[in-house]
């Protein structure tokens, strides 16, 4: 008997497991963790809505219609008469600003808080959303400056995400949890293209804005009501959700002023795995969201309301997958049948390779049917991505993974840029050769992501992350010794 004492004594996941059980008897939507991960999934939705409508909403803003006068004339009416080169800089325009907040936005995170990070972003954001339409009538300048700050705001909101992570969710559900907040990204995507087209023509391209910035500030009033930093100064948490949270991840509510190791974080290949996951997923993923209309428009002769239509199913298949790859993450992680390097190592090159196989096979086919599902199943699989390099800051270092994301967005946001134009640039007659380069390049920058994720991806916390190694071994000696005062 004594010796079984002991070994519990020696055992910190007994405990752990003991507080889980007890956080497992309070229902799914009375925990503050869950309401926390829906505040997100609205945030994301509208941050993303606010991003992309623009895509659709130009279209109206630029299209001539004809007007009949009071004495019976018939005049050609133009909102805005912008050519394709204006154009191309005001979509580019939000772009500008967005890269050059990642990693300030990460600091700032790791500094004040993601919750304040990731709300001062929606709120800004949503706020010059309603004032979009002014501008856009007022000046050119002062509309590409709106564009440009929004970019400034958003782009400090999605590093913000990761530290809100770090204060918010238990080891075992990172996946499942940050996969179910980032299916508002997609939600977002699909309503961005559906929605807009049907409120610009039903109401006006105005009104695109101010229903989208209005929704993004009540989302705002929502977050500061209902979102605190972290569970210790949150006042509706119960005590055994509590419990269990800073069982798992520490007490990380003390040593705010944290020395981020510049060096090591930059020349750390499990970091730079996590920046070439991103770039390399990115690079397609902004390539179909720029480029699909296009494609199915110039290689299947698909009209424009079709087009809208096909290109809005690959992001419900991601949205299903993104629940899948999230589950069964966690539950290899619960079940012990794998290690957190492992899954993160799988979860993200079985992702890219199978995405990679799909991008060839629509290559090498000519049926509209296998181009529509390979097109599907080449984004969808982009969701065990999710479960994989984007979250495996956590695992490295999670006083700093907000930085370590941030720069890691911003090489992906590089990316998401460059990629357009290198599309552009070489589908210049619309022909199906051209788009089959556009493929292979793609399919080749998965597969060397695949290998350098493959080689480098880790699972444990790294020795430079030193505050997060001091708090693991002090998260385990409480552990031990209360279960030792609750034994003997």
């Amino acid at each position: 008997m004594s010796s079984d004492l002991e070994v519990k004594c020696k055992d910190g996941d007994d405990e752990l497991r003991r507080k889980q059980l007890e956080d497992a008897k309070i229902p799914f939507w009375k925990k503050r963790r869950f309401h926390v991960i829906v505040m997100i999934f609205f945030g994301l939705f509208n941050l993303i809505n606010l991003r992309m409508n623009l895509s659709v909403t130009i279209v109206a803003m630029t299209q001539k219609v004809n007007e009949t006068l009071s004495d019976g004339t018939t005049i050609e009416k133009q909102d805005f008469d912008w050519d394709s080169k204006t154009q191309g800089l005001i979509l580019s325009s939000f772009f500008y600003g967005y890269i050059a907040t990642q990693l300030l936005g990460g600091f700032l995170s790791a500094k004040f808080g993601g919750h304040m990070v990731f709300g001062i972003g929606l709120g800004v954001t949503s706020l010059l959303a309603l004032l979009t339409p002014i501008a856009a009538k007022t000046h050119l300048g002062l509309f590409l400056t709106t564009r440009v700050l929004q970019g400034v705001f958003e782009g400090g909101s999605f590093p913000a995400i990761i530290a809100i992570y770090s204060e918010w969710i238990p080891i075992y559900e990172r996946s499942f949890m940050a996969n179910t907040a980032h299916t508002g990204n997609y939600v977002g995507i699909i309503g961005a293209m559906l929605i807009s087209g049907i409120v610009s023509v039903a109401l006006g391209w105005e009104n695109v804005f101010y229903i989208f910035g209005g929704l993004g500030c009540f989302s705002y009033v929502c977050w500061i009501i209902l979102v605190r930093a972290n569970p210790k100064v949150d006042p509706f948490i119960t005590d055994a959700e509590k419990n269990y949270i800073l069982s798992s991840l520490g007490d990380r509510t003390k040593n705010k002023n944290i020395k981020h190791p510049w060096k090591e974080i930059f020349t750390s290949t499990a970091v730079w795995a996590i920046a070439v996951g991103n770039l390399t997923g990115r690079w397609s993923a902004l390539t179909f969201q720029t480029q699909l209309p296009t494609y199915l428009s110039d290689t299947l002769d698909y009209n424009l309301d079709v087009t809208g239509i096909i290109s809005a199913i690959p992001y419900m298949v991601i949205i299903c997958l993104l629940f899948v790859s999230g589950y069964l993450a966690d539950w290899l992680l619960n079940k012990r049948y794998l290690r957190t390097g492992q899954v993160r190592r799988y979860f993200t090159c079985f992702g890219m390779i199978v995405q990679m196989i799909f991008l060839l096979l629509i290559t090498f086919t000519t049926s509209p049917i296998v181009i529509i599902v390979s097109i599907c199943f080449a984004i969808g699989f982009g969701a065990f991505q999710w479960s994989g390099y984007v979250i495996n800051s956590l695992d490295l270092a999670p006083s700093h993974a907000s930085v370590i994301n941030g720069a890691a967005f911003t090489l992906g946001t590089l990316a998401g840029i460059i990629s357009p134009i290198v599309a552009g640039s070489i589908v210049t007659d619309k022909s199906r050769e051209q788009w089959q380069i556009v493929f292979y390049i793609a399919a080749g920058i998965y597969l060397a992501g695949a290998l350098f994720c493959w080689t480098f991806i880790r699972g444990n916390i790294q020795p430079w992350a030193k505050i997060d190694l001091d708090r693991l071994e002090a998260k385990k000696s409480k552990n031990e010794s209360e279960i030792c005062t609750k034994v003997l």
